[in-house]
């Protein structure tokens, strides 16, 4: 069984469009067994917050969030690109990943 959800997982990213594009490496969420969908970047600063203060963070796996991720505190990174939001298409469950320059 685990095989074969590998398997599919497998077949499933080499079908899935290179968007975003990864700056360091492709790295998509996982969760209820499939792969998260990308919902796109923010697209403003108040976006940029809402996303990462109530979205979990991913990097490889879920993540807790430093505090370099408050990005109230520590500032925008240079391009909102460098935040791509995901969600999963089963439970809702929303993801974030940070890959700066």
């Amino acid at each position: 069984m685990k095989l074969i959800l590998v398997e599919e997982l497998i077949s499933k990213n080499r079908r899935t469009p290179d968007v975003p594009i990864f700056l360091q490496g492709v790295d998509r969420p996982l969760c209820c067994n499939d792969i998260a969908e990308f919902m796109g970047y923010p697209s403003d600063k108040e976006e940029l917050y809402k996303i990462s203060e109530q979205d979990v963070h991913w990097d490889k796996e879920p993540k807790m969030k430093t505090r370099q991720l408050d990005f109230r505190i520590y500032g925008c990174p240079e391009s909102l690109r460098e935040v791509a939001g995901f969600a999963c298409k089963h439970c809702g469950k929303r993801y974030f990943i940070f890959q700066f320059t």
